[in-house]
């Protein structure tokens, strides 16, 4: 065990080394206006010879677990993947490595959305299938995959399309209801429904894909008109960071839940809590009693892990935001 875990601190320090210093990795590419596009319009033929593999929330019992993929490749390489053959044209392919694996905190928060979720929902008497969660900068999306699998309706979003890729085809290979079925069953629905004088009680839930800019207009939190927001070390820059604070904020306006789940050694995690913390000073009307605060005012993490208890609990159930801090060292892989 402790070997697996040193194996990985390793392959993330290199990860993080060759982001930054590396001129063959291509960093995010950015704009000052929001993208949302349906992964369904990508053109999934250039992704077809990607060599991926099944990462398990459960690695223990796989059998019942939630997985995702995960994209495998030598990382001393360059983050652009030539999709050419002796019988098409189509350009290379760019992507985000950070966004392709599964990170520590992916799996924190996930075992704590798979184990809380039912509770909370229960608690507030609330239909499962009302819920509408939301993943900003899902990655391989492995949290927004665990909560599709308990029916809830769930929007993974991220800037990075190979990502998105990687979530829709787990989604489908573990039956998980896509817009596009749904969308092609729709028809059918309809028809049942005008034949039967019983209501319909199918579950209704369904997963989607949104290119979503963490630096773009924050206006896109109206579109998506979720109940929850989850992001796991999302902060790559800074410039990620404070645009992630001004989407929370607007999410937090909209009457929404925030749950951030980040390592303690992420050194923009620290920009991104007072990016936040400032533009909440800046609300005089925003009341700060369902936020955890520090005993002088400020915005504070707070420790937590995948291994649950009734204290944690309390703090998802109680707080409109959570700022959750972890430990890698102490990461449950099941």
């Amino acid at each position: 065990m402790l070997k697996h875990i040193i194996a990985i601190m390793e392959i993330e320090l290199i990860c993080w080394i060759l982001l930054w210093y590396n001129p063959l990795f291509s960093t995010r590419t950015t704009t000052n206006v929001h993208i949302v596009v349906s992964a369904f319009s990508l053109n999934n033929d250039i992704y077809s010879n990607l060599n991926l593999h099944k990462v398990y929330l459960r690695q223990t019992n796989p059998s019942s677990s939630p997985w995702c993929y995960a994209l495998t490749i030598d990382p001393t390489q360059s983050s652009s993947i030539s999709t050419t053959t002796p019988t098409t044209t189509t350009p290379s392919l760019s992507y985000n490595f950070l966004a392709s694996q599964v990170w520590p905190s992916a799996r924190v928060a996930a075992t704590i959305c798979e184990t809380y979720m039912t509770k909370i929902i229960h608690n507030n008497n609330k239909n499962k299938n009302n819920w509408t969660i939301c993943e900003l900068g899902c990655g391989s999306a492995l949290p927004s995959l665990t909560l599709a699998k308990l029916g809830i309706n769930v929007i993974a979003t991220d800037i990075d399309e190979l990502a998105l890729y990687m979530a829709m085809k787990a989604a489908k290979e573990q039956g998980i209801t896509t817009q596009q079925q749904q969308q092609e069953e729709e028809h059918d629905r309809m028809e049942s429904l005008v034949n039967s004088n019983n209501d319909n009680n199918n579950n209704n839930n369904m997963f989607q894909t949104k290119i979503v800019d963490l630096m773009g207009d924050v206006n896109i939190i109206n579109d998506i008109n979720a109940d929850l927001y989850i992001l796991s070390d999302v902060f790559e820059t800074n410039s990620v960071a404070i645009g992630a604070a001004k989407m929370t904020k607007k999410a937090l306006d909209s009457g929404a839940r925030v749950w951030v789940f980040a390592q303690s050694d992420r050194a923009q995690r620290e920009v991104y809590r007072v990016e936040l913390e400032r533009l909440l000073k800046e609300d005089d009307d925003y009341d700060d009693d369902d936020i955890l605060l520090s005993s002088s005012g400020s915005l504070q993490w707070k420790f937590i892990n995948n291994n649950h208890n009734d204290e944690q609990f309390d703090s998802l159930d109680n707080t409109s935001l959570l700022l959750c801090d972890l430990d890698e060292v102490l990461v449950d892989y099941g």
